[in-house]
């Protein structure tokens, strides 16, 4: 290494993570009669042909949205807590959780999917197509194996004629049926990665910097992570790479 080069030293966000792994829950023979409990901030008009859907196919099936606790009356929503998501869990025989469209509502969904699995209650939840390895991502970071999804064929909440065209309504009431009964955990097979930092060099801080940078983009789609790249430099390197970068 030339003398006159900078070095950078960074911690390897892929390095070995300790978390307490927990199993998903069992799932349900039978939904016939069964109390299906809805957690939803978005979607409700999907939620009522969900719903439809899922009662043409299973008989006495019963929905409830769950209204999340307020601080005080006319307030806004205090954030759950345990006691919440146990009481959930308890009271109901699985849940859906909607809706994950975003960077930040998709891991707000798996989180209370995750906490409510871990109660011993089966989740599904429903995201946007280009989101499915994310949710998945913040699944395993909570614990969990893999999470059942229900996924949408697009990444914006449907409007009503996309739910009659796309048949979006019958492809969901399948898909949770299924993650409610069926499924099973098919975690991805992860690479160990065993270095803690990790180092880029250059001949000056910019250069060092965009090696970092180069590095961290190109290993985006194997990390189940969505980049958001606003440096012209940055974007440009990225067309130019592997056709796996999900540029948003």
């Amino acid at each position: 290494m030339s003398k006159n080069q900078l070095t950078l030293k960074v911690l390897n966000p892929r390095s070995r993570v300790e978390i307490d792994q927990v199993p998903n829950a069992p799932r349900i023979k039978d939904l016939t009669g069964k109390k299906i409990v809805v957690l939803s901030n978005m979607g409700n008009e999907l939620l009522t042909y969900i719903e439809e859907a899922m009662k043409n196919r299973i008989r006495d099936i019963q929905f409830q949205k769950w209204e999340w606790p307020r601080l005080r009356a006319g307030e806004t929503f205090r954030e759950p807590n345990l006691d919440d998501y146990k009481n959930i869990a308890e009271n109901s025989d699985g849940v859906v959780v909607l809706l994950g469209i975003s960077g930040g509502s998709t891991p707000r969904a798996v989180l209370n999917a995750a906490k409510i699995e871990k109660f011993g209650t089966p989740a599904v939840v429903i995201v946007g197509r280009c989101f499915q390895q994310i949710a998945r991502f913040f699944a395993r970071s909570e614990g969990l194996p893999d999470i059942a999804l229900g996924t949408l064929p697009m990444d914006y909440v449907p409007t009503e004629e996309d739910i009659e065209e796309l048949k979006i309504r019958e492809k969901l009431a399948d898909e949770i049926i299924e993650g409610m009964t069926r499924w099973s955990p098919q975690p991805p097979k992860i690479e160990v990665v065993v270095e803690e930092t990790l180092e880029f060099s250059g001949e000056d801080y910019p250069e060092a910097q965009w090696n970092m940078e180069n590095f961290f983009c190109s290993i985006a789609g194997v990390m189940g992570c969505h980049w958001y790249l606003l440096q012209k430099r940055w974007l440009t390197g990225c067309l130019k790479g592997p056709s796996y970068f999900v540029i948003m």
